[in-house]
């Protein structure tokens, strides 16, 4: 009845107004829909600022990987975006020191390199859960994390250490999680604030499993932790890993000779990550993962990949030289990258192999950093895979060697895949 009791001039301009609204709408709704899943996406999360405030930060899904075209676009999303934003850290106590250390005396024992990464992530959640200044030291067989991997956005370095060897005092304490699964499962209970303690300037730490899960219902620290309750342990340690770390300019150098100078920029890169176990190429290793015979499957599966991606590279990570010597001699082998060096595991090293060992490990860093720039990725029972998995950012193209068949899978079922904590 109000339009009907308006002058035609009026109502006419009423019904111009929403044909052109109507008309907008439709033509900018792909936008509007885009915009939307964004905002979706996009988490505000509370974190503990230094003056005991807490602040609204975002976290943000890294959106840009799953429209990454190519091997290229992945890898500069990798080297130039970041996509956990933590605000400021609490730093209440910055003058007293939450450290993971990894050495060949006291703090030793420390796993391998994704262990060692585990344990380093776990730490600076801690230290800020602390308000501790994070420091984090790799001292074994002559290696310096330093020649592997450099802060990123948190300045975690310590060119040099505090203590030549960790012996505790007043002054310093160690607290030792290696594969302490009562305290993993004591992780939600636990008052970190309390566990680290209040006196000691100095705390060395060290830890070797996922604690994501258990700290997202850790009721002691329920308001500084709240930026984890709806993430995933792959968006948690996805994000964490790409604020901590970024590859050593040594180590970017030789990924330029090796991977960057053999891919065009509309190539795809095709990776398979094959962990065996218990092999002699690695003797030591304490289980068997995978047996001889899966691998036939591994090289069917990048044939037909490789198919359907023709202009495409491969790349065959792998503790068993078997298994690399295999992939040389496949239909694919003149388009196959490989990082030369010594199969080696690095807890498993003795001393006598000191510069081996350094050349080893620097070959399983660079080796983790290509599976995670892949266009597809199979990975197997290894933590250094699924890390890889969870930095790459995407369940596209993401398959996964399980009781000898290739599957399609996703970052958040791994565990359950898996079965490993």
């Amino acid at each position: 009845m109000y339009l009907l009791n308006r002058p035609p001039v009026i109502v006419l301009t009423l019904s111009c107004c929403v044909v052109i609204f109507v008309y907008i709408l439709i033509l900018y709704s792909p936008f509007l829909t885009n915009y939307i899943n964004k905002l979706k996406i996009s988490k505000q999360v509370n974190f503990k600022t230094s003056t005991g405030e807490h602040s609204q930060c975002n976290y943000n899904n890294d959106i840009t990987h799953r429209d990454a075209q190519n091997f290229r676009e992945l890898l500069k999303i990798t080297l130039n975006e970041f996509s956990v934003d933590f605000c400021k850290e609490n730093r209440e106590n910055k003058d007293k020191y939450l450290i993971y250390r990894c050495d060949s005396t006291t703090m030793n024992g420390c796993g391998g390199w994704n262990d060692r990464i585990k344990g380093i992530i776990f730490g600076y959640i801690i230290a800020n859960l602390t308000g501790r200044t994070f420091k984090a030291e790799i001292n074994t067989h002559g290696c310096n994390i330093l020649d592997y991997v450099i802060p990123n956005r948190v300045n975690w370095s310590l060119p040099r250490s505090f203590h030549k060897e960790v012996i505790q005092n007043d002054d310093v304490q160690i607290r030792d999680i290696s594969s302490d699964f009562e305290f993993y499962n004591r992780v939600n209970t636990t008052n970190f604030t309390s566990y680290i303690g209040v006196k000691p300037k100095f705390v060395y730490f060290q830890g070797n499993l996922n604690y994501a899960d258990k700290l997202k219902e850790n009721t002691f620290h329920s308001r500084q932790l709240s930026w984890m309750s709806n993430l995933t342990r792959d968006q948690i340690v996805g994000g964490v890993y790409k604020w901590l770390f970024k590859l050593s300019p040594a180590l970017r150098q030789r990924f330029h000779f090796v991977v960057e100078n053999s891919i065009s920029s509309s190539e795809k890169l095709i990776c398979a990550h094959v962990r065996m176990g218990i092999n002699p190429s690695n003797p030591s290793d304490i289980v068997v993962r995978n047996i001889p015979s899966s691998l036939p499957k591994v090289w069917t599966f990048l044939n037909t990949t490789l198919t359907k991606y023709k202009r495409s590279k491969v790349f065959v990570m792998s503790d068993s030289q078997n298994a690399i010597d295999q992939a040389k001699n496949q239909t694919f082998g003149d388009r196959l990258i490989l990082v030369p060096g010594m199969i080696l595991h690095i807890e498993n090293a003795v001393r006598e192999m000191d510069e081996a060992f350094c050349k080893a490990q620097a070959k399983v860093v660079l080796e983790r950093f290509i599976l995670m720039n892949c266009d597809v990725l199979m990975i197997s029972e290894s933590g250094l895979g699924r890390t890889a998995a969870y930095v790459r950012g995407s369940d596209e193209g993401l398959f996964c060697l399980v009781a000898g068949e290739i599957i399609p899978c996703k970052m958040s079922n791994l565990r359950a895949l898996y079965h490993f904590y």
